[in-house]
């Protein structure tokens, strides 16, 4: 049974960042992996701080992620909270995993007092666009890169 938790170690961001850029690297949508312990860092700041970071944890090792950070989308809204990504290893996909881990984040933010959520998801991995539609996200911008 997988364990959703909060991060809490550099070795549980280090294994779930560097499977997240290669995902991303699907789509040239990744950064270098030179640049992982900049994120993996990044990361461990929000897990110290008030910001979700989760992890799903099976048998020991990490097979999902979620990175969340304080956003600001316009001068006048200050209480958003962006996904900086979320990625579940191929192995789990499909399996209600993700939309779980969504969930969990989705809880703790309107626990925390968050006004609304923000999500990022490249517009050719479907299976992203479609999992957070079916929890209800809608659409409203296309940003070109």
């Amino acid at each position: 049974m997988a364990l959703i938790r909060f991060a809490s170690s550099e070795k549980d961001l280090r294994e779930a960042v560097e499977a997240h850029f290669k995902e991303m690297g699907r789509y040239d949508f990744a950064p270098e992996m030179s640049e992982a312990p900049l994120y993996v860092e990044h990361a461990l700041e929000g897990a110290r701080s008030k910001d979700p970071v989760l992890v799903v944890e099976e048998d020991g090792r990490i097979v999902g992620l979620t990175l969340w950070t304080n956003a600001v989308t316009s001068p006048s809204r200050t209480g958003d909270l962006m996904t900086l990504g979320t990625w579940i290893a191929p192995s789990h996909r499909r399996t209600g995993l993700g939309s779980r881990l969504r969930a969990a984040a989705e809880d703790i933010a309107r626990r925390r007092g968050y006004l609304r959520l923000v999500g990022s998801v490249h517009p050719d991995n479907m299976p992203g666009v479609e999992s957070l539609k079916g929890r209800g996200w809608k659409t409203r911008a296309h940003i070109v890169v």
